[in-house]
């Protein structure tokens, strides 16, 4: 969950902990360098301040419609690792709540934590459209493992991601050695982080969202190169792999020029010399289908199968709509949609995109 001040007082997060294992000199290069929150991380934080407390605030449709599947989504893994919770919940709840690991040397806030006797699961709830890592290698994860065990002992410690904009949760459940191995992982990647100079390794997951990523060495070395390059195609197929990990980095950092460049224009119209802020074309959309089709078919312009065949229908507002009609959970929603309109719908085959191999 995005947080609106520091409750870590400048120490690592186990938010960040797979950034940390790829790149050791992150939160070095970060440190004293003030968050910034878009748009979908204040969504994600009404989404998981109603998820702690479902009357602490109000959501949209849309947002209360996504909260809602991933509760049920959390019901769901909780009757797979304690199958009797409904009649006999957990011992603990834990929502929320900052741990700390051993000396003070990171904390982490997990979304959800369910213990009972050794038994523990760990959820984390993710709002975002682009998939995380799964659960089974998943960093944050790993160091939350390590801090939950830090406190308390455990036999097992199921972890599970939940996002259901990209698909079904990902599940795994660490033993004791899993356990173990996870602490030796996080300790390990703490002296290396610890150290006077931490080495730093530009890639694209700790680089695409890194604070520091304006003025990190290794970074500018890495977008040198990109610049450098003058025929993509005579590229060598090992030049194109350490070109791909950094390209996210480069394009967030043109993305940011563009978005400043649009404020210094909007306060200014003449604060760049030479460039100036295109009007775009507005777009028009129907407020109302119903009073629109009466109004056409009033005037003899269209027929009701011509209007329909005009319209598209967003499958995420029809999900929502039947779910306030019947009282249905979303996952329940979503299985009867696809059991009544099967043959009624169709799949778009989008062109395949590159992405990093597992």
């Amino acid at each position: 969950m995005n947080e609106l001040k520091d409750e870590r007082g400048g120490k690592p997060s186990a938010s960040k902990g797979e950034d940390y294992e790829a790149c050791n000199g992150k939160h070095k290069m970060e440190e004293g360098l003030e968050d910034t929150s878009s748009e979908a991380a204040k969504e994600g934080d009404r989404i998981h301040l109603w998820l702690e407390d479902d009357t602490a605030i109000k959501l949209s449709d849309n947002e209360l419609y996504l909260a809602k599947q991933m509760e049920s989504e959390r019901n769901a893994i909780m009757d797979v690792v304690f199958p009797e919770w409904r009649d006999n919940p957990p011992k603990t709840i834990i929502k929320e709540e900052r741990l700390w690991y051993r000396g003070n040397r990171y904390s982490g806030k997990a979304d959800f934590v369910a213990i009972d006797g050794k038994t523990a699961l760990i959820v984390d709830y993710k709002c975002g459209r682009i998939p995380v890592t799964h659960a089974r290698d998943n960093g944050q994860m790993k160091w939350n493992v390590a801090l939950l065990d830090c406190k308390y002992a455990f036999d097992t410690i199921t972890v599970a991601l939940i996002q259901p904009r990209c698909g079904a949760p990902t599940l795994h459940t660490y033993d004791k050695a899993g356990v173990k191995k996870c602490r030796s992982k996080v300790t390990s990647t703490l002296r290396k982080m610890e150290g006077v100079n931490p080495p730093l390794k530009a890639g694209e997951k700790q680089c695409k969202y890194c604070k520091a990523k304006g003025f990190c060495p290794e970074l500018t070395k890495k977008q040198e190169a990109i610049s450098r390059v003058k025929d993509a195609s005579a590229l060598t197929a090992s030049q194109v792999a350490e070109l791909l990990a950094v390209l996210p980095a480069v394009e967030a950092k043109c993305k940011a020029i563009k978005a400043h460049a649009k404020e210094l224009l909007l306060d200014n119209p003449n604060s760049i010399e030479g460039w100036s802020l295109a009007v775009p074309t507005p777009t028009r959309a129907i407020a109302n289908p119903k009073t629109a089709y009466k109004r056409l078919e009033d005037e003899s312009l269209i027929g009701a199968e011509g209007f329909l065949a005009s319209c598209s229908v967003s499958m995420t507002k029809l999900q929502a709509e039947v779910v306030e009609h019947t009282g249905m959970g979303p996952t329940e929603a979503k299985r009867m949609i696809n059991t009544a309109l099967g043959d009624s719908m169709t799949e778009k085959q989008r062109e395949p995109s590159i992405k990093k191999a597992a």
